[in-house]
C-alpha cells in the first residue's frame, strides 16, 4: 500500500498537481487492496477532532493539517511537490504506528516551534531501523535533499527483497515465542 502510494505521487508530480493533505485519512483501498490517494476536503468530524489546525495560517489558506505539514510552509508559507514528501514520511509512520496520532499530545503553538527546528516523529517500536531511514529522508529541512516519488519507491521495492519485512516482530512479554 505504501508503494501504490508513492506511484499516485509519482503521478501527481508528473502532473505537477499538489495535494497538500497527504495522511492516512484520506487514502481509499479499493476491493483488490489498491491504495488509492483521495481528498474529500475538511470533513467536518475530522475539523472538530482537531486533525486540523486553525490559526493564522488558517486565515489565509483555510485550515492546516498542522502534524503532517511540512515546515517550510510554516516558516514561509511555501508549499512544493516535495512538501508532500515531507507529509508522505508522516503517512508511513502512520501506517507503521498503526494508526497512531502524530505528535499527541503536543499543542499547535508548540508544534510549529517543534517542526520549525527540525523535530521529527521518533520511531515507532514495530518499525526496523532502514524504514525508519525513509522517513527520516523524507523529513529533510532542505526540499532539495527529500526523495521523489520514484526514489521511494526503489527504497521501498528494495527494503521488501532485502528485508523481507517492514515490520520488527515484537513479542509482549506474557507470551512465549512458540505461541506465536
Amino acid at each position: 500500500m505504501a508503494m501504490d502510494i508513492t506511484s499516485a505521487l509519482q503521478h501527481m508530480e508528473e502532473n505537477k498537481f499538489i495535494h497538500r493533505d497527504i495522511a492516512c485519512r484520506n487514502v481509499l483501498i479499493m476491493e483488490d487492496y489498491v491504495a488509492k490517494i483521495g481528498d474529500f476536503g475538511l470533513s467536518r468530524d475530522i475539523y472538530e477532532t482537531g486533525q486540523y489546525c486553525t490559526d493564522k495560517w488558517s486565515q489565509v489558506h483555510g485550515p492546516l493539517p498542522l502534524k503532517w505539514t511540512a515546515p517550510e510552509f510554516l516558516k514561509l508559507g511555501v508549499y512544493d511537490q516535495k512538501s508532500d514528501i515531507w507529509s508522505y514520511g508522516v503517512l508511513l509512520w502512520e501506517i507503521v504506528s498503526l494508526g497512531e496520532t502524530p505528535f499527541t499530545n503536543v499543542a499547535a503553538s508548540e508544534l510549529v516551534n517543534l517542526l520549525l527546528e527540525g523535530k521529527k516523529l521518533g520511531q515507532p517500536e514495530m518499525c526496523t531501523d532502514r524504514l525508519y531511514n525513509i522517513m527520516l529522508r523524507c523529513w529533510q529541512l532542505e526540499l532539495e535533499d527529500r526523495p521523489t516519488p520514484r526514489d521511494l519507491t526503489g527504497a521501498l521495492e528494495e527494503l521488501s527483497r532485502n528485508d523481507k519485512r517492514f515490520f520488527k516482530v515484537i513479542v509482549p512479554e506474557r507470551f512465549e515465542l512458540e505461541d506465536w
